[in-house]
């Protein structure tokens, strides 16, 4: 800084912003002050924008204010254009406040601008130092926001300016800034209606799309200020409004939408439900309907008039209408007003719940002929519930209504729709005073429903239909918005209760005292158990063996064996047996427990008559409880279970067909009863089933899903049992990891894959690898990890790419992560065009077509199948497509996802050999198609870095590297397409390099393809 040639101290200013520290700005403070009054106007400059840097590091040490304040009045206009972008920092950070006595010296600053005082090289197409003017411009709005005096300078100010300019590109940029300004500071309406009347108007009324826009822009912000300026432009905005540029016409709705008010609000509303019906932009269309449902709530001039129009929202905006909406819709229909309103409000509200009834009656049977599909579910909803209460208001009548209703709950397939569906209908009913056979029949179809929700419903509606005045009861005219308070004592059970023996109930407030008594049973476990070690092992061994001693008698061996007795353990006092009797079973007459209340007992508990004045929950309880009594008789006692348990084991020949297709045992082969707790026999020369085994497959068949549960108590003869049945009679097995840890599974599923730590991901690195993943995926190279493309509750599809020596490998994990088997699990890939696929799987497995199916997944198992595929030889214009997957399988019911896999080209891409300089030269002038990207700062050293990772990440061979110069070439696998990559190192500045890399080939696609991998690799 001290020597004499100023180039030298502006190199060592720039060096100082740039490496200065907070423990070094005091070394260099006072250099820099003293180089503010440097001869030379750029190191004044560089000295100004010095300071301010080490006054970011160290606030205390620089006076920013006094030096920028100086600078300010500086005779050069590079050192004030450097004040000013100091200022601009500082006022946006410190507020206005400390900078209000500037404003007179921007505004001389300005005046001398205006008046062509500075130099003429400031000047741009005849306009006088353009940016600084804006910059003026800037701080003027920033500090006269809050600021009476201030913005009565700024007046004048934006007036002169305004006044000087002339058409031209530049001059539209100080003319934005002008009304960014005259809008930022205290507003002046005589300032903003002579701007709107004169420069706004030439910019709306022009004919380039950009200048229109930003003169939207501008009149966006001064109406924000005096709304009533926008009424000289309504041509102009509608023909923005029907302007083919999106961007333009969105800005114009905005505009709209901020100048409606109770006058104006059914023509903005009309208009922006015809833009939602136009425009295809999911984007545009969520912003419209968020507007147009704040209008009609702020602005609407009737109830009628609100209701068409979330009609129409709903038509167009499909689902992008939330539940908020339909919850204000059925509340606004609903809702009456009290006995002592004025009679007209009383007749407003009884005409607008006709009028609905009769529009939505209208609407659902134009959706019947339609298609009820096309319906957004959330506007069927608020339909069927409307009807369901104010239905028997129509003109049709109630049982026109009720025959409305069926329909559409047999044409919609959502269970969630029929639910409502069932409500209206009970409704209805109890208006009508009858069920007509179509109500009946459409109930009694519905009650093996999947869905649990609705088979309730179905339920509750047939006991109610059986009684009109009870359902009458329940569902009384006129309740909907009906305010219940439920005790959640439930106090009316107290009696039932005491009946079955239960303790009296004791209240919060009492129960602090009593110290309920520890539970010693060991806690339930819901999650998969971990392999064990082997000194766990062992011990869950010896425990296995102690309990099977205690609690069955030994057997002898087999007859060519000899009887070796197994060694008795004493088991220690305290010590709960691992796995101990069930005291409940389900069987196949019910849920049998000791104690069990008889069904005589039951019925007796609510042989009373139901009093008028219960409360819904009450009426809903005995309902659900008389109709559980008309189902299956409970067993008495434990020993009708027992001998239920008990009776002989007769194996069907359906089942023994499905041991030879699963096991390859032959019918004539005897097939051993299913082991219980009394009767199985361990032999001494076979070590008992590992705790482990046994807790697992326990397990499986406890839990069974809930649906399950209620079709076992309601139809005695269910056919699950057998399931369940040939569930437990299955041996487990051992299946071993690389690492030596044991995997349950069970016969049957040895063809799948199974987890190396159970309970954890079904992630590449965590499952135990079979012959044909050895094969397919490990002896080859590629990313040796797999990610997830798709899942469900029930199922994770995981991909794993690997790279073969002539075509791309796409390993397909199919993992079922659920606690129950699943069937008919296929997967369908469809390859892009031009793409060419080869389909490899186990035995486990069949592959048909572009698709492979598993007939049998067992629970925490996974099925694998590789997708080998590669470029047609004459593919054109198709590289870079992603293929389209889906999956489909059967639990309870069918379910079905789809999934997307995207494959690089970077992944058919492989090396060319015997490739010289010459011939990529020659390549290089017939493969014109190109692709040019430049990537600064860059951060590889030099091209023998670049080069090794290209070729690692790219998979192409490097051809020779000049000195800052590389060139590169592949070839697409089984193709005759060819990429060649040339790629430049160069220093921009001392520490700063840039890179760029140029892609060729002979389609378009591919090079895109290319460039886009060189992009995301290197950027």
């Amino acid at each position: 800084m001290d020597r004499p040639n100023y180039l030298e101290v502006c190199a060592a200013l720039i060096a100082t912003t740039r490496l200065i520290t907070e423990k070094t700005v005091p070394a260099f403070r006072s250099a820099v002050e003293t180089l503010l009054a440097h001869a030379k106007p750029s190191v004044r400059q560089k000295a100004v924008m010095a300071s301010y840097q080490m006054w970011r590091k160290d606030p205390n040490s620089v006076g920013i204010s006094s030096i920028v304040r100086k600078s300010l009045c500086d005779k050069d206009p590079c050192v004030m254009a450097a004040s000013l972008c100091v200022m601009s920092d500082l006022v946006a950070e410190q507020g206005s406040a400390p900078w209000v006595d500037v404003t007179p010296s921007l505004v001389h600053l300005m005046r001398q601008v205006l008046d062509r005082h500075l130099p003429r090289s400031y000047d741009y197409h005849g306009t006088p130092a353009p940016w600084l003017q804006i910059h003026i411009l800037n701080l003027l709005g920033l500090i006269g926001k809050d600021n009476r005096k201030a913005s009565e300078l700024v007046y004048e100010v934006i007036d002169a300016t305004l006044q000087a300019l002339h058409p031209g590109l530049i001059n539209n940029a100080i003319t934005v800034e002008c009304i960014r300004t005259a809008t930022r500071i205290l507003p002046k309406a005589e300032l903003l209606r002579r701007i709107s009347g004169k420069q706004v108007r030439e910019m709306v009324e022009c004919q380039d799309p950009n200048l229109r826009y930003m003169g939207v822009r501008a009149l966006t912000s001064i109406v924000r200020r005096d709304p009533s300026c926008a009424q000289e432009h309504h041509m102009a905005l509608i023909d923005c409004l029907e302007s083919q540029d999106e961007t333009l016409k969105r800005k114009a709705l905005d505009l709209l939408y901020m100048i409606t008010n109770a006058s104006n609000v059914v023509a903005v509303t009309a208009k922006l439900i015809d833009q939602l019906q136009q425009t295809q932009d999911e984007f545009t269309q969520k912003e419209l309907v968020s507007r147009i449902m704040q209008l009609a709530e702020r602005f609407a001039p009737n109830h009628r008039w609100y209701l068409d129009t979330v009609v129409a929202v709903f038509d167009a905006g499909s689902t992008l209408v939330g539940v908020d909406v339909a919850n204000t819709v059925m509340r606004l229909v609903a809702e009456e007003e009290d006995s002592s309103a004025p009679a007209a409000a009383i007749a407003a509200d009884a005409s607008l719940r006709v009028y609905s009834a009769e529009r939505f009656l209208r609407r659902l049977e134009a959706a019947l002929k339609d298609g009820v599909k096309d319906v957004p579910a959330t506007f069927l909803h608020v339909m069927v519930w409307v009807l369901g209460e104010f239905g028997h208001l129509t003109s049709a009548g109630p049982e026109h209504a009720l025959l409305c209703l069926c329909d559409i709950g047999e044409a919609c397939d959502d269970a969630a729709t029929r639910c409502w569906v069932i409500s209206a209908l009970e409704k209805l009913t109890a208006r009508l005073g009858h069920a007509p056979p179509q109500v009946s029949g459409f109930v009694a179809a519905n009650k093996d429903s999947h869905s649990l929700d609705l088979q309730q419903r179905c339920y509750e509606a047939e006991a109610l239909i059986k009684s009109v005045p009870l359902m009458t009861a329940v569902l009384p005219e006129g309740a909907s918005l009906e305010d219940r308070e439920v005790d959640p004592i439930l106090p009316f059970l107290t009696p039932y209760s005491q009946h079955l023996g239960g303790p009296a109930y004791v209240p919060k407030s009492k129960r602090t005292a009593a110290v309920p008594p520890m539970d010693t049973r060991p806690p339930l476990v819901f999650e998969y158990p971990s392999p064990p070690q082997q000194q766990q092992q062992q011990q869950q061994q010896q425990q296995q063996q102690q309990f099977s001693l205690d609690t069955t008698p030994l057997a002898a061996a087999t007859a060519s064996s000899p009887v070796v007795p197994a060694p008795v353990v004493e088991a220690e006092p305290q010590a709960a047996p691992l796995l101990a009797p069930a005291k409940t079973v389900w069987t196949q007459c019910g849920y049998v427990q000791s104690g069990t209340v008889t069904h005589a007992v039951l019925k007796g508990a609510i042989h009373e008559e139901v009093p008028d004045t219960a409360p819904l929950y009450e009426l809903r309880f005995y309902c659900l409880l008389t109709l559980f009594l008309t189902r299956a008789p409970l067993a008495t006692n434990r020993a009708a279970a027992k001998a239920v348990s008990h009776e002989p084991h007769i194996v069907s020949a359906e089942k023994l067909k499905l041991a030879h297709d699963l096991f390859g045992i032959s019918a004539s082969e005897p097939v051993p009863p299913p082991a219980t707790a009394s009767s199985r026999q361990i032999s001494p020369l076979t070590p008992p089933a590992s705790p482990l085994e046994v807790s697992t497959l326990t397990s499986t068949a406890a839990i069974m899903p809930l649906e399950d549960l209620l079709g076992t108590f309601l139809a005695p003869t269910s056919p699950k049992h057998a399931a369940i049945e040939d569930l437990l009679s299955a041996e487990p097995v051992k299946l071993t990891s690389p690492s030596g840890v044991l995997v349950p599974t069970h016969i049957g599923s040895v063809n799948f894959i199974a987890q190396t730590q159970p309970g954890q991901d079904f992630s590449l690195q965590n499952l135990v690898p079979n012959n044909f993943m050895q094969q397919e995926i490990f002896t080859h190279g590629g990313e040796k990890a797999s990610a997830t493309v798709a899942t469900d509750p029930n199922v994770t599809v995981s991909l794993c790419k690997i790279c073969l020596g002539d075509c791309v490998g796409l390993a397909l994990l199919i993992s079922n992560t659920s606690i129950s088997s699943l069937t008919d699990v296929t997967t369908r890939v469809d390859p892009p065009p031009g793409v060419e696929c080869e389909w490899r799987a186990d035995c486990s497995v069949e592959v048909a077509g572009t698709s492979f199916t598993a007939r049998h997944l067992p629970a925490k198992m996974t099925a694998v199948a590789v997708v080998r595929c590669w470029f047609a030889k004459d593919c054109r214009n198709h590289f870079g497509s992603p293929f389209s997957g889906s999956l489909s399988y059967t639990a309870r019911h069918p379910a079905a996802l789809a999934f997307s896999i995207t494959a690089d080209v970077s992944h058919f891409v492989r090396p060319t050999t015997g490739l010289t300089t010459e011939k990529f030269g020659e390549y290089w002038g017939t493969h014109k198609i190109e692709s040019r990207h430049r990537f600064s700062p860059c951060r590889f050293a030099d091209m023998e870095a670049f080069a090794k990772e290209a070729e690692a990440l790219l998979r192409l061979r490097c051809v020779q590297i000049i000195g800052s110069e590389a060139i590169l070439c592949g070839r697409v696998v089984r193709s005759e397409h060819v990429v060649l990559l040339h790629c430049r190192h160069e220093c921009v500045l001392a520490n700063t390099s840039s890179l760029t890399v140029t892609v060729r080939s002979r389609d378009q696609t591919l090079t895109e393809a290319l460039a886009r991998c060189c992009v995301r690799l290197f950027q």
